[in-house]
Formats: C-alpha cells, sequence, structure tokens
C-alpha cells in the first residue's frame, strides 16, 4: 500500500529545446490541458517543445513532451472533476503498485477499475457484500456474526488498496 498525497491543478513549464541548447531560456508556465499546444517561441528552424518543469501532476517524474503532459492532465482533471483529487492520486499509486505505465490508460480505465473510497477495509468488505448480494435480506445485516476483519483480507487477493489521508481508496486489480 502506498501512501498519497493531494495535488494543485497541473501546470507545466514548456520551453524551446534548442533555444534552451543555446543558451537561451524561452518558455513559460500553462496550464496543463494547453501544455500540448503552447508555443514557447517564433523562431522559424526551432521545432521542439520540453516540458522542463511541472507541478500538480503526480503522474509525470522529471521531464516529459508536452503531448504526454497535455494527455495525462486530461484526464487527471477528468477523474478529480467526477470523483476527486485523492482518488486521481490513488490511481497513479495502484498504477505503480502494478508496474503499469499511466501513459497507456484512459478515463474509462479509472473507472473500469476504481471501486471506491472507504474509511476502512472492514466497510469496503461490507459494501461489497451488499452490493453482491452476499447477504440475504432475511437475516438482515448480522454484522456481529460475521468476521469483516478476515472477509476483508480475501477480498485483498482482489483488489489493491491505496491509503489516502484517513480515507482509502480501492481498485480491482484483475
Amino acid at each position: 500500500m502506498k501512501a498519497l498525497t493531494t495535488s494543485d491543478d497541473p501546470k507545466a513549464w514548456v520551453g524551446c529545446l534548442a533555444c534552451y541548447n543555446a543558451g537561451d531560456l524561452r518558455g513559460g508556465w500553462v496550464d496543463g490541458l494547453e501544455a500540448a499546444d503552447f508555443v514557447p517561441c517564433n523562431i522559424s528552424d526551432h521545432e521542439e517543445w520540453w516540458v522542463m518543469e511541472h507541478e500538480g501532476l503526480p503522474v509525470i517524474k522529471g521531464e516529459c513532451s508536452p503531448n504526454e503532459f497535455g494527455k495525462a492532465a486530461e484526464w487527471w482533471n477528468e477523474i478529480v472533476a467526477e470523483i476527486d483529487v485523492g482518488a486521481a492520486t490513488a490511481w497513479v499509486s495502484f498504477l505503480a503498485d502494478l508496474g503499469a505505465s499511466w501513459a497507456d490508460k484512459t478515463v474509462d480505465d479509472f473507472f473500469d477499475t476504481y471501486s471506491g473510497e472507504f474509511d476502512s477495509r472492514e466497510d469496503f468488505a461490507m459494501e461489497m457484500a451488499e452490493e453482491t448480494g452476499s447477504l440475504s435480506a432475511d437475516l438482515g445485516w448480522p454484522h456481529n456474526c460475521i468476521d469483516w476483519d478476515r472477509a476483508a483480507r480475501e477480498l485483498m487477493y482482489d483488489y489493491i488498496e491505496v491509503r489516502g489521508s484517513g480515507t482509502s481508496y480501492f481498485f480491482r486489480s484483475s
């Protein structure tokens, strides 16, 4: 399990590589969604731009292309708008736990694996039991008869828990 942190809106400092290599730093800070379209200089033979610094996007470690940053910022903003920053950050940690690359993922991939935010594994197990119909409605909720800690441990064979600040996010791993 990985701990996670929250983040601000993604921003990137996009610069011209030819200018940089010539000792002239040209570029500027832009919103993450605008990184792919930003033109840091208008010199005719300068055509390669690069994200040299960024903030608010834990997906990318270090420098990258503006297109890569723009794609990450796009799905990041969609997840944050739909769920929250914690869920988006948790997904990045989830992918890292699996050794997967976020660059091959889409927002649909997030929603295909995301199972929700819960206060504990036991709460997650109870919710899963209710959703799947594992508890008979005739019996009510026999909380005191079920070892929810054990049920939660069993679920962790098919799910990954990413702990946040006082809460956990769960993702289906298979």
